[in-house]
């Protein structure tokens, strides 16, 4: 009798034998190599699991029949980490002001016990998503580690972060009558430009970064809007900040 014609299905972590059967002579198989402990049979098929990359096994077929017998050995290896490929997509530039951005990462050949997690300054507790506001100013490195059976890739990204005014970056103080509104002057902003909303108020630039009310008393409030006018990713952007004269000044002196 002939040995019916087998397959094998490599995979990684695993290797599959199959033969088709005409149901009348069960073959006796052995395996000769291998996990042998994770090895499952069945008829017409014998799998393996738990393999190394690239590890090889071997299994024995016996056909016995009308007195006549016929043997063979099939050889297979499990896929090595080459099966594996890796392509990651994060953006390039974000602001500040974006909120969270999906961390990609496309793995292929992989099997569904395989792991992957973005790590680095602003990603989040999940691996997948990236904070620019967590990661602050200048260009955050993101690396992308992926493990299955026994094998591990990784690839290493950049995102620039570029910050956009906001209101957590203003700050004020005050003087004897007057109270400053400062901020940082980000690389992305051109020029700013403001309003109060108390047009009786008047309002000058100190500083590229600073603007002075005058002319207020103990317990004046200034509402200040600022724009910062961006060439950057952030683009113009707007603020809000709101301040008391808190400075007490003496009337002057009279005799």
């Amino acid at each position: 009798p002939d040995l019916p014609q087998a397959d094998c299905a490599p995979r990684l972590g695993s290797v599959l034998f199959t033969w088709a059967t005409d149901g009348e002579a069960a073959l006796q198989v052995n395996a000769l190599s291998g996990q042998t402990a994770d090895s499952t049979s069945a008829d017409g098929a014998v799998s393996f699991s738990g393999l190394f990359p690239g590890e090889e096994v071997a299994i024995e077929r016996a056909l016995i029949q009308n007195g006549c017998s016929r043997t063979d050995t099939l050889v297979c290896a499990a896929l090595p980490c080459s099966a594996l490929s890796l392509t990651t997509f994060v953006p390039d530039t974000l602001c500040s002001l974006d909120g969270q951005a999906s961390l990609i990462a496309d793995v292929q050949g992989g099997t569904p016990t395989g792991n992957g997690q973005w790590a680095g300054t602003g990603v989040d507790s999940t691996g997948s998503l990236f904070d620019p506001r967590l990661a602050g100013a200048g260009a955050a490195t993101l690396v992308y580690r992926y493990t299955d059976q026994g094998c591990t890739l990784t690839d290493t990204a950049w995102v620039m972060v570029e910050t956009g005014l906001e209101t957590a970056l203003i700050s004020c103080e005050s003087g004897p009558d007057y109270i400053d509104f400062t901020w940082p002057a980000l690389p992305q902003d051109t020029a700013y430009l403001f309003m109060l909303a108390d047009s009786t108020q008047t309002a000058a630039f100190t500083a590229t970064n600073q603007l002075r009310v005058a002319g207020l008393m103990t317990g004046d409030t200034a509402a200040l809007t600022l724009q910062g006018l961006g060439i950057g990713w952030c683009g113009n952007t707007t603020a809000t900040a709101t301040c008391i004269l808190d400075t007490f000044s003496c009337a002057p002196l009279q005799i």
